[in-house]
């Protein structure tokens, strides 16, 4: 299958986000021109590397706009050296957790990226490999990050979209942070605030409970721990 280097960027957008919408393919890889991707789109449907979703998203700023969503398939997977996980089909809570991931890293300012095993490892190093692990996907460190750039240096982020209350998300944090401090190297990043929590709010009311709620209940802990609410409007005004 032949491909142009801006479509295998797109590609390899998708495999890194699980799924992309227009707006934000216009604007990372068109410039912001308006349907600026829907010649690449319509290629790389017609050779099988992805598929739509119609219609399937709401826009947060207007409820009558209505996106659909593009991801791999396994062809699409194939062509760029992805594993074939990522041509699976998405659930439901799925695609809402990688819509926030998606737009909490490329529409929101300041850009992040989301990063996966290989760059977790060039990071912080095999100790956050199981032992002997053959797999690639396999991490003593579980969850999802990204790289966020700070004043002066970069941080990494674990991503957590909660679709519990208040009181249980602070709990399940409570929980990831035991897990990520029985590792070293990231116990010393958490105290040099070079790793910390990013929790996705659906709401603005459920971000300043949240907020609320874990200012008191990780005070004495030395996290890092940012509330937002993701998604929002998938246009930037």
């Amino acid at each position: 299958m032949v491909v142009t280097p801006r479509q295998e960027a797109l590609l390899r957008h998708l495999a890194r986000y699980a799924l992309s919408l227009r707006p934000v393919l216009d604007s990372l890889f068109y410039a912001d021109q308006p349907h600026g991707c829907e010649a690449d789109l319509s290629q790389l449907r017609k050779q099988k590397l992805i598929l739509t979703v119609e219609n399937a998203v709401t826009d947060s700023a207007d409820h009558h706009t209505l996106y659909s969503y593009y991801q791999l398939t396994k062809a699409g997977a194939k062509c760029i050296g992805a594993s074939e996980y990522r041509g699976k089909a998405l659930g439901g809570q799925a695609v809402t957790r990688y819509l926030a991931f998606l737009w909490y890293c490329c529409i929101k300012r300041p850009r992040r990226h989301r990063i996966g095993v290989a760059q977790l490892t060039e990071i912080f190093g095999d100790e956050i490999l199981p032992p002997n692990s053959s797999q690639k996907r396999d991490l003593l460190l579980p969850g999802f990050h990204c790289l966020d750039k700070t004043e002066h240096s970069y941080r990494v982020l674990h991503l957590y979209a909660p679709k519990t209350s208040v009181g249980d998300t602070a709990t399940e944090l409570r929980k990831r942070l035991r897990e990520a401090r029985r590792l070293p190297v990231i116990a010393q990043s958490i105290e040099a605030r070079q790793y910390g929590f990013s929790v996705l709010a659906e709401t603005p009311q459920q971000r300043d409970a949240l907020r609320t709620q874990l200012a008191k209940s990780f005070a004495d802990d030395g996290v890092s721990m940012l509330v937002s609410c993701s998604p929002g409007p998938w246009r930037r005004s």
